[in-house]
């Protein structure tokens, strides 16, 4: 009995195993449709069983030409068959970094005397009923045997599909049937290359860039691999999410068969295996280990040794399809790092990637710190692309230096920061743009939300980095500084979340939730994730910024104002040593030719208005943190959203100090004048003072030191461009007040005071100068002006000579101040109404005190063509207010 049941065993056992293994295929190709090559399309596994590198043994009684062995030779078995078609596209001027352009499956087909490119129907087609063709290139056949043809590659791709490689289903990339072609003026095969998995062609060519505007071309060498298609049979694909929660690149746009859906699929590699990345040979020796550093980074995140990173061997550079590799490259005028990289276009398998950091970042001690400042003033476009939009997009990020990344340097240049703490600082920042890019080489999406969890505010913020980079104190365990480094995070913040994550064994709370729900299949509970949001709400959020600090966009800002209090006269002082020492002898000029921009100065105040008073209007703003809250944001539960909303901006409100303190600092009332000059010039004159700043090391390495008269100038100067910034930031900020609508119950009350204060005080306030009057013995004007008739026929007069002042602010200030008693500026239909007739009681007395008489009863002929404007200038703002009332 015994071993008649044994015989079953081993009957049942092996027929059990073919069933669970027939199971489990079934089940991992319904998770796969349309993506294995179909029967009898199946490539061989090396290229060289279809492709070769013409040697000159073909039958043709003429010799195909010296560069012959470029011409690519296809084995007639090949057609019919899939491959997997990889191109990259590289600019040949500038610093010549590559883009990945669409992948596609392709096989080929002879027509005549050529054969085409054809790319497979899957993902393009509602039905395989019906028969579909999609031509990318037709390639002219040169000569065959009973078993090749020999083909014209060059020729047949003078023009190619150039299709993203990288998709975001947000940004509103859907399933076209057409793409954008390049075609080359002239090109030839430079050089190609046939390995056991792929043939890989290098062709040079001049593009036709024209349109409307003129005839251009460019110069481009676009790469192409040809693979034989055998898709991982154990990567299963994984549909995009919503963007709610977390962001993924994706394939291009498919259709789902039957149905006619537009489906995606993430980017991402399979990590049953190793992901080696490789640092180019070039690199510096003082970053490679911070390079390493931001590599390893996503071990922490994956939760297990997934990640690897080795140095490449030396003459490897990128693209290079045997190697992921990190590219060093020496630019300092390429302005950004970015990522770039290849995939299977029907799964989504990440199957090459690389990284570009340029020279630019490192910023290892004070002499390289001119070229830095040079690179953002010029804004070049990035690394060769000349304006080309469609290799700008190819592209997974283009992270470039932020003005807030010259402050943070010029900040410890004031502080006295030595070279030591430079190179520590670059080796961090380096660390983090590394891990952010491999971030983006893994699939993942920006996050700008990774601010919003902060827990500490700029001030707290800046004297952490000064006491690490000075005596390599690191921030507690419990400050959180981000929750990503796919966040556009500052300088700061780069430094200290680097400093801190060699100390922790986790990844940034959404960096590994991130990679748990792409790689692991984790589900994400909205309850409980950190805020996410990527470029496409970075353009409609009010907390979804690039390159913010702190939890509170509000507070932020207001640091933001009384940091470039501080920091703009230092930045000014520096830019005057710089002029005087800078390395290149080109870049240095005398101080009296130097340009000074005021908009430059006046432009982040007036930003930082505009950001912290979008928060009090009625409306309220579109805000990440607000609605991921809900479920959903609607129409239908806006007025929830909005109370959510209000309830925090209230809570800001009380915490920060009130409406004045956020809205009105930067304005005077009639308590006060404004302080914006006055205080930027005292902290120039405090800079100057320090000993360290009139000599020292200058931006050459070179002891200098300023003159009497330099100081002095640069005093003058100080004192002079900061008073014309603050008519700028008054005049911006007036504009700025008088758009929006305020909400009663978000300070309301304090804000229609504060608004009618600053009118009041701006409408007020005179100068010391007299306007002219006439001159002795003068004939009275000829006076022709309707507007002034009136006066004529009035029955009293003014005096003789009235002593006329003028006003402190312009006219066009004046009358943007007095818009701001409007009363469609709040919520109540008596808004302003008392700063109204407090203005207009207040300019009326006032013009009575100055002539003597009141307005309607001057005679204009007794005055002077200056005092008649000044007369005439009240008579407008007086018609102004009084029409406020309606407005």
């Amino acid at each position: 009995m015994l071993k008649q049941s044994l015989s079953w065993n081993r009957v049942i056992a092996p027929l059990l195993v073919l069933s669970l293994t027939a199971a489990a295929c079934s089940r991992q190709q319904s998770q796969r449709p349309g993506i294995d090559p179909a029967p009898g399309a199946l490539a061989p596994a090396d290229a060289a069983e279809s492709f070769g590198l013409n040697e000159n043994n073909s039958s043709s009684q003429e010799p195909l030409s010296p560069h012959d062995r470029y011409f690519l030779s296809m084995k007639k078995s090949a057609l019919g068959k899939e491959f997997l078609l990889h191109a990259s596209i590289i600019p040949q001027n500038q610093a010549p970094t590559s883009s990945g352009l669409q992948g596609r499956v392709v096989s080929f087909q002879r027509v005549l005397n050529s054969v085409f490119m054809i790319e497979g129907a899957q993902g393009h087609v509602v039905t395989h009923e019906l028969p579909s063709t999609l031509i990318l290139a037709e390639i002219p056949i040169l000569d065959e045997n009973d078993d090749a043809l020999v083909l014209d590659f060059n020729q047949g791709m003078s023009s190619t599909l150039i299709g993203e490689n990288w998709y975001g289903a947000d940004i509103g990339s859907s399933y076209s049937a057409s793409q954008p072609i390049a075609k080359a003026l002239k090109s030839f095969i430079q050089s190609a290359e046939l390995r056991s998995d792929v043939v890989e062609i290098r062709q040079i060519a001049q593009i036709d860039l024209s349109d409307a505007k003129g005839s251009s071309a460019q110069t481009f060498e676009f790469r192409y691999y040809i693979s034989p298609y055998r898709p991982n049979p154990d990567f299963i694909p994984r549909e995009t999410s919503n963007f709610q929660n977390v962001g993924f690149f994706e394939t291009a746009p498919k259709i789902e068969p039957v149905s006619g859906r537009t489906i995606r699929h993430i980017s991402r590699w399979d990590h049953s295996k190793p992901i080696t990345y490789h640092v180019s040979a070039n690199t510096p020796p003082e970053y490679v280990q911070a390079i390493r550093d931001g590599i390893l980074y996503w071990n922490k995140a994956f939760g297990k040794e997934v990640v690897r990173a080795e140095v490449a061997p030396k003459g490897v550079t990128a693209p290079d399809p045997r190697y992921n590799i990190v590219q060093w490259v020496e630019n300092d005028s390429a302005g950004s790092a970015y990522a770039d990289g290849l995939m299977d276009p029907r799964t989504g398998e990440i199957l090459h990637a690389q990284v570009y950091l340029t020279s630019v970042f490192a910023v290892q001690n004070r002499s390289r710190f001119p070229g830095i400042l040079r690179r953002l003033k010029e804004q070049h476009n990035h690394e060769g692309t000349a304006g080309v939009n469609f290799l700008k997009s190819a592209r997974l990020c283009d992270r470039e230096l932020s003005e807030e990344f010259v402050q943070t340097f010029e900040k410890l240049i004031a502080e006295g920061a030595n070279d030591e703490a430079f190179l520590q600082a670059t080796r961090d920042y380096l660390s983090e743009v590394t891990a952010h890019e491999i971030g983006h080489t893994l699939g993942l999406r920006h996050n700008f939300a990774g601010s919003l969890a902060s827990t500490i505010g700029d001030a707290e913020r800046d004297q952490m980095l000064l006491n690490y980079l000075q005596k390599r104190e690191i921030p507690k365990k419990d400050v959180v500084l981000t929750t990503s480094v796919m966040d556009y995070n500052v300088l700061a913040d780069s430094i200290l979340a680097t400093a801190m994550d060699r100390e922790s064994t986790h990844a940034l709370s959404y960096d590994q939730m991130a990679i748990s729900w792409a790689y692991e299949g984790k589900e994400i509970d909205p309850a409980t994730a950190p805020l996410f949001c990527t470029d496409s709400h970075a353009d409609r959020y009010r907390d979804c910024i690039r390159f913010d600090t702190g939890a509170s966009p509000i507070a932020s800002h207001l640091e933001k104002t009384q940091m470039n209090l501080r920091q703009q006269p230092i930045a000014l002082v520096e830019k005057f040593i710089r002029a005087k020492t800078a390395p290149d002898l080109r870049d240095r000029s005398r101080f009296d030719r130097m340009k000074l921009d005021v908009k430059d100065l006046a432009t982040p105040f007036v930003t930082s208005l505009t950001e912290i008073s979008a928060w009090f209007r009625t409306s309220g703003v579109p805000s990440i943190r607000f609605e991921r809250m809900f479920p959903y944001a609607s129409d239908f539960n806006q007025d929830d959203i909005l109370a959510s909303q209000r309830k925090w901006v209230k809570d800001e409100l009380a915490r920060l100090g009130g409406a004045g303190t956020l809205l009105f600092s930067l304005l005077p009332n009639l308590e006060r004048q404004t302080s914006l000059a006055s205080e930027m010039t005292q902290n120039l004159n405090a800079y100057l003072s320090r000993e360290n700043v009139r000599s020292g090391t200058g931006y050459d390495g070179i002891p200098y030191s300023l003159s009497s008269d330099e100081i002095e100038f640069i005093r003058t100067t100080g004192e002079k461009i900061f008073a014309k910034a603050e008519e700028q930031v008054i005049e911006k900020s007036l504009e700025v007040l008088a758009s929006a609508k305020f909400a009663m119950e978000l300070g309301g009350e304090a804000i229609e005071q504060r608004l009618g204060s600053t009118a009041i005080a701006i409408l007020l306030a005179q100068g010391s100068k007299v306007v002219p009057g006439i001159p002795a013995n003068s004939p009275a004007p000829a006076v022709k002006s309707s507007r002034l008739m009136q006066w004529l026929t009035t029955e009293a007069s003014a005096p003789e000579q009235p002593s006329m002042r003028e006003f402190k602010y312009s006219r066009t200030v004046r009358i943007k101040a007095a818009k701001l008693l409007a009363r469609s500026l709040g919520e109540p239909n008596d808004w302003s109404a008392l700063s109204r007739a407090y203005a207009m009681n207040g300019l009326k007395n006032l013009v009575t005190a100055t002539l003597g008489t009141e307005l309607d009863k001057v005679d204009p002929s007794k005055l002077s063509r200056a005092q008649r404007q000044w007369v005439m200038e009240q008579m407008d703002l007086l018609k102004l207010i009084a029409q406020l009332e309606n407005m």
